[in-house]
């Protein structure tokens, strides 16, 4: 298959898969991109899609050779446009997970997503310009809307490759992350977009298109009509009970992403665990996209020094933990989801780590510490039998949290491009090792 479909929870995964040409698109492959998202668009379950291209290389464009073979892209004024996607406005967010080279169509399919997450190493470029093949699908058209006449026309004439710092200038890239790694920022990037109110987010992005065609009056009152149909809907006056519950627009204990409080009291019936698994940075962005987690903090626990900072922490010399606290709703997810995150989402076997940045699990309640010490004999064992070493989790009541600066919190939501420094091992979690619905 040319296409590949994918979920992700909230999030699909449209995956141009034709390596022999760096993914270039012929006729077939154009109706399967165009197949492919007019499925999300249908699929109520899902909020955001992320388009990638296999094997390191974003898109080369149309398949020239093809053309010669019979299976040419489609070139007819109405309907599909070549490439399939580019004449197609979607009423739900796309995002492009670009590495390698986007180049000619694959430019213009770049251009066609909402957003771009780009590999510091990813090339953008109108390379046709050498071949003498014209942008047919939006090129001219977004890319000067995108970037402005100026760079739109160096590019276009030149036919020169822009990538790194300067395709984040220019506004090609939206976000700009290591070699290797556009795909999964692409992906949270989704999620958390998949998170605000999905009702009020695409009215915004739909009016904003909209306006393209419109005089300023009529840009106005369309905007206007389309905030109307979500007060109307109902929506806004969930959203106005959430921000009643946190400390407003500008407060350091609201969730950036969730929207939700981070200090107690939490709604009635929510659970917390608190988990030591590295970087927090990283471990923090792993839980608040869970499905059922309500809110999560960053800080530290498990120390001597009465209300550490950050560098007492990072001296080693507090005694203390990096640690997120996670609050999730039992009606929703569970314990045990919660200790699979732990287990797949860092390395629990290390053992040459620093001292704040160790393997725990702080319990709050004695049903926790044996279901984490269920967890922990099971992951074991599947550690053992992948040829892995020892855990070295310590599992542990939960004493008091002290939380990190506002800075730190959903540190990777604020610079998305930032060090994350979370890795698993592979290894996947066992099913339902501790039956653990609910830690009371």
């Amino acid at each position: 298959m040319s296409v590949h479909y994918d979920t992700d929870g909230p999030v699909a995964i449209v995956t141009l898969d034709r390596p022999e040409v760096r993914n270039a698109v012929d006729r077939p492959t154009a109706e399967a991109l165009a197949d492919a998202f007019r499925r999300f668009d249908r699929d109520d379950a899902l909020s955001v899609a992320v388009l990638s291209g296999a094997n390191g290389t974003f898109c080369a464009g149309a398949d020239l050779k093809a053309i010669a073979e019979g299976r040419g892209n489609r070139v007819v004024e109405d309907g599909d446009g070549p490439l399939g996607v580019s004449r197609l406005l979607l009423s739900k967010p796309t995002v492009a997970a670009v590495e390698g080279h986007a180049v000619a169509g694959g430019l213009e399919l770049a251009l066609w997503c909402d957003l771009r997450v780009a590999a510091e190493s990813a090339v953008f470029g109108v390379f046709c310009r050498r071949w003498g093949v014209p942008l047919m699908d939006g090129g001219t058209v977004r890319l000067a809307r995108l970037v402005g006449q100026s760079h739109a026309l160096d590019m276009i004439l030149t036919g020169r490759g822009v990538s790194g710092e300067e395709a984040r200038r220019m506004g090609l890239a939206n976000r700009l992350v290591p070699r290797g790694t556009a795909l999964e920022a692409a992906i949270a990037l989704a999620k958390d977009l998949a998170k605000f109110p999905q009702r009020c987010l695409r009215s915004d992005r739909l009016a904003l298109y909209e306006q393209w065609q419109l005089d300023l009056d009529d840009a106005l009152v369309s905007e206007f009509r389309r905030g109307m149909q979500v007060v109307q809907s109902g929506d806004l006056v969930g959203g106005l009970e959430l921000f009643g519950q946190t400390t407003g627009r500008h407060g350091a204990l609201r969730h950036v992403v969730l929207g939700t409080p981070m200090l107690a009291p939490f709604p009635p019936g929510m659970e917390a665990a608190t988990f030591g698994m590295g970087p927090f940075a990283g471990a923090e962005r792993r839980f608040w996209q869970a499905d059922g987690v309500y809110t999560t903090a960053v800080g530290y626990t498990g120390g001597q020094t009465p209300n550490p900072t950050h560098e007492d922490v990072a001296s080693g010399g507090s005694g203390h933990a990096e640690v997120v606290q996670v609050v999730y709703d039992p009606r929703k997810t569970s314990f045990e989801a919660m200790l699979r995150l732990f287990w797949e989402g860092h390395d629990p076997t290390q053992v040459d780590v620093r001292p704040h940045h160790r393997s725990a699990i702080f319990c709050g309640s004695e049903v926790q510490r044996r279901a984490a010490e269920a967890a922990r004999d099971a992951y074991q064992r599947a550690l053992s039998a992948a040829g892995l070493g020892t855990v070295t989790t310590e599992i542990l009541a939960a004493p008091e949290f002290h939380y990190a600066a506002d800075a730190q919190q959903q540190y990777l939501a604020k610079h998305p491009g930032g060090y994350g420094g979370v890795t698993g091992t592979g290894v996947r979690y066992p099913t339902d090792v501790t039956g653990a619905t609910s830690s009371r």
